[in-house]
């Protein structure tokens, strides 16, 4: 699994599906979206996951992955509308 699908996943564990055909509702969901129970979650299930290949910014990285996961499950949102 791609790292953006584990994200994903983690994501859709936590905060549910992300809800299709509402742009309005979708954007609400996204904007609860707390990156660090996710990073939590990532963690938890996959040990082995790597945030940031140096180690060093791994906050700064899972912060930015996530957030970028999330704006893209917003996009697909808004297409299904």
């Amino acid at each position: 699994m791609s790292k953006k699908k584990t994200i994903q996943h983690a994501i859709e564990q936590v905060h549910g599906p992300c809800p299709l055909g509402d742009f309005v509702k979708a954007n609400e969901w996204t904007n609860h979206i707390d990156w660090e129970l996710v990073m939590e979650r990532v963690d938890a299930e996959h040990p082995d996951f790597e945030w940031a290949p140096d180690k060093a910014n791994v906050q700064e990285a899972a912060e930015s992955l996530i957030t970028e996961v999330r704006h893209e499950m917003l996009h697909r949102a808004g297409e299904s509308e």
